[in-house]
């Protein structure tokens, strides 16, 4: 932890004579991020570096972020931040220390190759966004890595990759077209209203109709008619019988008593 110590009071020194008052925020982040590192607990400090660096650019947190991610076993982030740190002071008092450290976490950093990532879509290493290479790829340190890739127009791409030091590795990204939306329910089929035409009056049976139905009843009325007068002519004809053949048999029997 000396490395961080020593340049938080240059940091702090500068701080004091420089920074204007609206960096007091960056000074407040930074000093709680040293708290955090003496603690041993390296995220939270990278998190206050962060907050530091993002309210007020300066090298020195430059230096302090790469220092929390060697300590967190990322070594290809360290590299990168002390690059950084580097490029604005070539000079530094701690110039040979950090190239040395630089030299040391570099044979532990693989090389992730891009494939069918297009320029602006966003690049996240195991959660975190990651700034590729000039030639397009992207250093990790060894090890298994969640890669995501996220577009504006398709669907985000996943995969998992293993790194290995020293060595690159292809790792293919390309857009999945989102699922088409689902088609629009067909609209209820309208229904037109049934007009129910009013039942008719019973009609009145045709003239022709009720001709029929009176030679009909006439008809009828003339059997009954004949029946009847046969079946009297057939008991009068009985009853004549009977009376001839009483007299016959009395012959001097009155009229009367034979009716």
């Amino acid at each position: 932890m000396r490395p961080i110590r020593c340049c938080a009071i240059a940091l702090l020194a500068v701080a004091a004579n420089a920074f204007a008052d609206e960096d007091e925020l960056a000074r407040s982040h930074f000093q709680t991020g040293v708290v955090y590192f003496d603690r041993g607990e390296y995220r939270k400090a990278l998190r206050e570096f962060m907050e530091a660096r993002a309210a007020a650019p300066r090298a020195e947190f430059d230096y302090n972020i790469g220092k929390a991610y060697e300590n967190l076993g990322d070594a290809a982030r360290a590299v990168r931040w002390y690059k950084s740190y580097l490029a604005a002071r070539p000079n530094a008092a701690d110039a040979t220390e950090t190239r040395n450290a630089i030299e040391r976490l570099g044979r532990r950093v693989g090389a992730i190759a891009l494939v069918g990532v297009e320029p602006g879509a966003r690049v996240l290493l195991d959660g975190e966004p990651v700034e590729r290479e000039p030639d397009g790829r992207l250093a990790a340190t060894e090890g298994p890595h969640l890669l995501r890739v996220e577009r504006d127009t398709a669907a985000p791409v996943t995969v998992t990759v293993l790194v290995a030091a020293g060595s690159e590795i292809s790792a293919s990204l390309s857009p999945v077209p989102a699922p088409a939306p689902p088609p629009p329910p067909a609209p209820a089929p309208e229904v037109s209203p049934v007009a129910v035409a009013p039942t008719p009056p019973p009609s009145e049976p045709a003239p022709r109709s009720r001709w029929k139905l009176w030679l009909g009843l006439g008809v009828a009325a003339a059997v009954v008619v004949v029946g009847v007068v046969i079946l009297a002519a057939i008991f009068s004809g009985s009853s004549t019988d009977y009376q001839a053949q009483a007299m016959r048999n009395c012959p001097g029997c009155p009229i009367e008593e034979f009716r």
